[in-house]
C-alpha cells in the first residue's frame, strides 16, 4: 500500500481493489483512497474521501463504493453517520444521505444491490461505549 493503515474500508470496482480510510501508525483516521491492481500489482493514489474516517462499513453496490459511519477521530471515539460513494472511472466522491445511526466497525454485507451494516459501537476506544445489535440497510 502507498499508506501504512488498519481499519480501512475495501471494495472492488471492476478489476480495482480500493481501500479507503483506517488509522496510520499514529492512530489518525485517514482520508486516503487508493486502488490496487492485481494485474499489475501496483497501487495508485485516488481522490481522498471528505470524510476522514476509521472503522467505517461499506462495500461496492452498483458499480460504486460507499462507506457509511466510523470514526472521524480516530481511537478517541466520534462516530459519525455521514454516508459517500465512491465513482472509479470519474475517481470522484459524491456526499448522500448519512445513514440512519452513526457507528463504528459495524459489519458489512452487500445483498442484492444494499449495504447492510451489521451492529457496531459509538465509541471508538475498545471496551467503551454502547455496542449495537441493530441492522442498518442504505440502498441507493
Amino acid at each position: 500500500m502507498l499508506t501504512g493503515k488498519s481499519g480501512s474500508v475495501l471494495g472492488l470496482l471492476g478489476t480495482t481493489i480500493i481501500s479507503t480510510g483506517g488509522l496510520d501508525n499514529g492512530g489518525n483516521p485517514t482520508g486516503d483512497t487508493e486502488g490496487y491492481s492485481a494485474a499489475t500489482n501496483k497501487w495508485s493514489a485516488l481522490k481522498a474521501d471528505a470524510t476522514v474516517r476509521n472503522g467505517g462499513c461499506g462495500g461496492t453496490v452498483s458499480g460504486q463504493l460507499y462507506v457509511t459511519g466510523g470514526s472521524t477521530a480516530g481511537l478517541s471515539g466520534n462516530a459519525t453517520a455521514q454516508t459517500e460513494s465512491f465513482n472509479l472511472s470519474k475517481n470522484a466522491w459524491t456526499t448522500l444521505a448519512p445513514a440512519p445511526m452513526a457507528v463504528i466497525n459495524a459489519m458489512p454485507a452487500v445483498v442484492n444491490n444494499q449495504l447492510y451494516c451489521f451492529g457496531g459501537t459509538d465509541d471508538g476506544r475498545l471496551f467503551q461505549g454502547s455496542v449495537f445489535s441493530n441492522v442498518q440497510t442504505y440502498q441507493p
